[in-house]
């Protein structure tokens, strides 16, 4: 019943669901179990009702070890990767660019994403986010919030883009009608 109101009623499939987990769990199957099955999953749900367009919530971290600009058409360029969770977005990638049922695939790829712009907050992240999340609410104490993004440095070689939940969820709304 399920599936048939979604093949009378859904024309797009926007797929965000995704485990943050930099290292594999033996036990839960985690970060694969959900980011690579799990998409693969809705796909099958998607080529049964028929549905037009599949949008796919990546990570601009699929790149791993590329360097220098990464384009739309970056996949499989024999990058190595620093963690599991970038391999199985990367693996989740693959599956929709080898799909052929969908009229348009959209493949949207922020980069480290962090809590409301104005106030913060945020439900998933800790550890080392925590002062990331600290160090962007500093920063935009004397800017915009509507900026795009930030860039930290870290004083050294190494530059992370952040940017905001709320940002990306704007973008990506404008997006899902824009072929």
């Amino acid at each position: 019943a399920d599936q048939a109101w979604l093949a009378e009623n859904c024309s797009k499939i926007l797929h965000c669901a995704g485990v943050v987990k930099f290292q594999a769990d033996g036990k839960s199957g985690e970060p694969y179990l959900t980011n690579v099955d799990g998409t693969r999953a809705l796909i099958e749900v998607g080529r049964r009702c028929n549905v037009k367009e599949f949008h796919y919530v990546s990570t601009a971290y699929t790149c791993g070890d590329s360097t220098g600009p990464v384009s739309e058409d970056h996949h499989d360029v024999g990058q190595q990767f620093h963690n599991d969770y970038e391999r199985s977005k990367f693996l989740a990638e693959g599956l929709l660019r080898q799909e052929t049922c969908f009229d348009r695939i959209a493949i949207y790829r922020p980069s480290v994403v962090l809590g409301d712009a104005n106030t913060g907050f945020t439900l998933t992240f800790g550890g080392g986010y925590n002062l990331l999340a600290l160090g962007w609410h500093l920063a935009t104490q004397q800017v915009d919030a509507d900026s795009l993004f930030r860039s930290v440095d870290l004083g050294s070689h190494d530059i992370i883009n952040l940017v905001t939940a709320d940002w990306v969820s704007k973008v990506m709304l404008q997006l899902l009608d824009r072929p």
